[in-house]
């Protein structure tokens, strides 16, 4: 495998097709540094394009460091720079993939609160894409070598994304005109509607490796019981996981380890504790679990559903004349949005089995 072909073909995708880089745009480019040959190949198509980078390095010290007062305030210049820029590219390219683990989720919450109309204004205003670079740290993760993993990742993100857009409208049709969803599995029976509800292709336009189709269920509307092996947050793992929802929420819970930190995620505010998406994935080039949330919740077959925040694209509804206080109920606003993955024994839409 020639890595720097990979990394050439990549970029080119990122800035051609994932963001769609235009004349006399303004690109931020956020990285760790590992992808620091990503950054220099980004930042010099976005050149040519006769388009303008801004690159950040993020600093995870103000997580760890900051007052409580000072992670509660709106970051400096987040406003102008969400306001000006007119894409985003996400680098995860991080060498620690616990370097947030010994920060409390009290800490992590307050940050996402205080920022929460900055990064809401990129998703829904904004062209942005978050990619994995492949790196020692998420080669280890995955339980491979990291030429292995280069290859495992590569082959997920550098397909032809335009033919998997076109083969995922079936499905999003199908979602778009259904009321109610079963989901059956292991220890699990859970029913929704997702009705009125927008579902949205995500072809790599959005995440990298793409390969998905999302949207938002009625939250009221949730339920039964969920039941789901092992997720991630934060750098904790969580096993066993069994949640009982009525009328939406969750009333009871189980987990094999972790339970106070689970409780506390769950407990962040009052609309962590109800479901915020239904994703189905749709990458079958991703074979296997790899405790990566932007890979596993992609996986051919698989579904993924989200305790916390929704995605306000996935609502019919004109945000801009409700309150603000309205809006947020509707889109179940929340510092969480946790992904759990499961594989279904079945799935019904309106009573009819599905393959997926």
């Amino acid at each position: 495998m020639n890595v720097e072909k990979e990394i050439k073909t990549l970029a080119k995708t990122l800035v051609d097709y994932c963001v769609k880089v235009k004349q006399g745009e303004l690109v931020l480019v956020k990285f760790n540094g590992p992808g620091r040959q990503l950054v220099d190949e980004l930042t010099k198509l976005i050149s040519l394009k006769g388009a303008y980078s801004l690159t950040t390095l993020r600093n995870y010290n103000y997580y760890k460091y900051s007052p409580m007062k000072s992670l509660q305030k709106e970051f400096p210049l987040g406003k102008e720079i969400s306001e000006k820029v007119n894409c985003v590219i996400s680098i995860d390219d991080s060498e620690d993939l616990f370097k947030l683990k010994i920060v409390d989720n009290k800490r992590l919450n307050a940050a996402s609160i205080a920022n929460l109309e900055n990064d809401r204004r990129i998703i829904e205003e904004k062209k942005w894409c978050i990619v994995r670079y492949p790196t020692s740290a998420f080669a280890q993760q995955a339980e491979m070598g990291l030429e292995e993993y280069q290859s495992y990742a590569f082959k997920t993100m550098n397909i032809n994304w335009v033919k998997k857009k076109k083969e995922s409208v079936k499905l999003k049709k199908l979602m778009d005109d259904t009321d109610i969803v079963r989901i059956v599995g292991d220890k699990m029976d859970l029913s929704f509607s997702i009705k009125g509800r927008k579902s949205i292709i995500c072809a790599a336009e959005y995440n990298m490796p793409g390969g998905e189709v999302w949207t938002a269920p009625v939250k009221e509307t949730v339920n039964g019981v969920m039941h789901c092996p092992v997720a991630y947050y934060n750098g904790k793992k969580f096993e066993n996981i069994t949640l009982h929802f009525r009328k939406g929420r969750i009333t009871e819970f189980s987990v094999k380890n972790n339970k106070k930190e689970f409780e506390k995620i769950i407990n962040a505010d009052k609309h962590a504790r109800f479901i915020g998406e239904l994703g189905i994935g749709t990458n079958y080039n991703i074979k296997k679990v790899v405790g990566d949330i932007l890979f596993d919740e992609k996986i051919g077959g698989t579904i993924h559903l989200a305790l916390g925040s929704a995605y306000r694209e996935n609502f019919r509804e004109d945000f801009s004349k409700m309150s603000k206080k309205a809006g947020a109920e509707l889109s179940n606003e929340s510092a969480v949005h946790w992904d759990m993955i499961i594989r279904p024994k079945s799935l019904f839409f309106d009573g009819k089995r599905v393959k997926i």
